[in-house]
This record gives C-alpha cells, sequence and structure tokens, in this order.
C-alpha cells in the first residue's frame, strides 16, 4: 500500500500541477470513452496475455478502467487514488497476469496516448510542457503504487500487514479531520479577533491618539498571524509541507506586540528589558527570514 504523503514527497507534486491538470480536465473528458476502448485493444492485441487473462472484456470491468481515467484526468494524488490503483491491481487481475514488464508496457502506452491527446488538446507549446509535465507525475505515481501494490501481493495479504494498512489509512483520515477542526476554530478567533479589534478601538477612542495607534497595531498583528496560521492550515490541507518559520513568526509577533505594549507605559525600569526584546525580534527576524527563504527554495 502507498500513502498520499509518500506520492507527493517522492513525485514532488506542487500546487501549480494541478492548476495545469485542471486547466485541461474537461478537454480531457471527452477522451474518456476513447481511452477505454484503446487500453483493451492495446490489451487483446498481445495474444500472450490473453491467452493467460482470458477474455478481456469479461474480466476487466470497463466502469473501474472508466474510473482510473477519470482518477488520472482529475490528477487526484490522495488516499483514494492510491486505494483505487491498488485494489484494481489487486482484486481485478489474476495472478500471474501482470509481470512487472507488463506494467511498464502498458503504462507506457497510456503515456504515449496521453501525450497524444494532450497535443490536440493544449493551445500553446508553453501550456502543453507544463500540462504534460503534470501528467507524466500523475502517470509516474499510478506506475509507482502499482508495482508496489501488484508485485508484493502475496505478501500484502498477512494479517500484519492489513492491519497496518487499516491503521495508517485512519491515522491519515484522522490527521485530515483535526487539521480540518484546527482550521475551523481558527476562522471562529479569527472572527472574534475582528470583533475585539473593533471594539477596542470604540473603547479608545477618547484616548490619546499616539495610544490609539499603538494598541489597533497590536491587535492588527494578532490578526495578521491567525490569518497566517490558516493559510498554513490550508496549504497542509492541499499537501504542503509543514512550515516552521510560522511558529518563528507567531512568536515574534508576540515579542513585537509585547514591545508595543512596553511602549505605552512609558517605564524607565523597562529600559534593560526593552533591549533584550529588541535583540530577540532582531534575532528572531533573521531566523524567520532564513526560514522563509529556504522553504521557498525547497518548493522551487
Amino acid at each position: 500500500m502507498v500513502y498520499y504523503t509518500e506520492i507527493l514527497n517522492r513525485f514532488d507534486f506542487a500546487a501549480s500541477d494541478m492548476e495545469y491538470i485542471n486547466s485541461v480536465k474537461e478537454e480531457m473528458q471527452q477522451y474518456e470513452q476513447a481511452f477505454i476502448k484503446d487500453v483493451l485493444n492495446y490489451l487483446q492485441k498481445d495474444a500472450q496475455f490473453t491467452a493467460e487473462y482470458g477474455k478481456i472484456g469479461d474480466k476487466l470491468n470497463t466502469d473501474r478502467l472508466k474510473s482510473w481515467y477519470n482518477a488520472l484526468i482529475a490528477g487526484k494524488l490522495n488516499s483514494s487514488f492510491s486505494e483505487f490503483v491498488s485494489e484494481f491491481n489487486l482484486h481485478q487481475t489474476p495472478k500471474g497476469a501482470f509481470s512487472g514488464e507488463r506494467i511498464a508496457e502498458l503504462f507506457s502506452y497510456i503515456r504515449i496516448w496521453v501525450q497524444n491527446k494532450l497535443l490536440e488538446t493544449a493551445e500553446c507549446e508553453w501550456d502543453y510542457k507544463g500540462i504534460l509535465q503534470a501528467y507524466t507525475k500523475v502517470i509516474n505515481a499510478a506506475v509507482y503504487i502499482t508495482m508496489n501494490s501488484y508485485v508484493p501481493r502475496d505478501k500484502s495479504t498477512s494479517h500484519t500487514s492489513k492491519m497496518k494498512n487499516k491503521i495508517l489509512v485512519w491515522a491519515e483520515k484522522a490527521s485530515l479531520i483535526t487539521h480540518s477542526m484546527l482550521l475551523v476554530f481558527l476562522m471562529i478567533m479569527t472572527v472574534a479577533g475582528v470583533g475585539f479589534f473593533i471594539w477596542s478601538l470604540w473603547d479608545l477612542k477618547d484616548v490619546a491618539p499616539d495610544k490609539l495607534f499603538v494598541t489597533a497595531l497590536g491587535s492588527l498583528l494578532v490578526l495578521w498571524v491567525l490569518i497566517e496560521l490558516i493559510n498554513s492550515e490550508i496549504q497542509m490541507l492541499k499537501g504542503d509541507k509543514f512550515k516552521i518559520s510560522i511558529f518563528v513568526g507567531v512568536v515574534l509577533i508576540a515579542f513585537i506586540r509585547e514591545v508595543l505594549i512596553m511602549t505605552l507605559k512609558h517605564d524607565a525600569s523597562n529600559t534593560k528589558t526593552m533591549i533584550l526584546m529588541l535583540g530577540g525580534i532582531l534575532v528572531l527576524g533573521v531566523t524567520y527570514w532564513m526560514l522563509a527563504k529556504s522553504e521557498d527554495r525547497a518548493k522551487h
């Protein structure tokens, strides 16, 4: 069994790849029946395969092949895609029907087939290159999933392996639910933060302008932190890697807000603390910048 995070890490599937795939999804949908027909014809031309496999049209369910094609053109690199390819390979093909060489040959044919259809669909050469690269990642992922689900199929029938697969699938689903709940809570806190910001401005409408400005700035920084955390959760739900720089940014904002509060007190005894806080802000700022640059390079 191959899991979502392993697919993302191995094939470097980015948000831009999904944009390319979605840009031609409707056009590729029209080739659904052609895909089923061409793949079945390709398999039926293999005399040795037909002899081993029997009647292709009876055993190779066309609905399954249709679902597989829809998963392919949607670029659904997630647990469902992994489970589908694994289940298709384990239950729809008899033992010995697909060797590693046969799998490679079949996907080589599918890759060329997709490439030819994209040539008919893409509007310009630049779009074609990006779309082809994105689809190549999906097909390579499908090959990887199929090889890892079918070749060791005898091993995968053990109770221990099945239990491990179930635990990992449920753990991934639990992680998705937890992140979704956290995202909802962050959105609620952001709405509450906006309300508090408006209320605090109204409550301080009669104070000195400098105090009003500093207080408003502190509240805005808190809102900025919440928005960044929401954006981070959204990216993680989309499959992006965890960003340590987000939490460094949260600590940095907390330091800056504390300095703003200290400036309102005008307490001379806080001078040493203020200097230490400013030094901490400098260190955190440099750390945040270095982490952000490193994460940006890793992304591209």
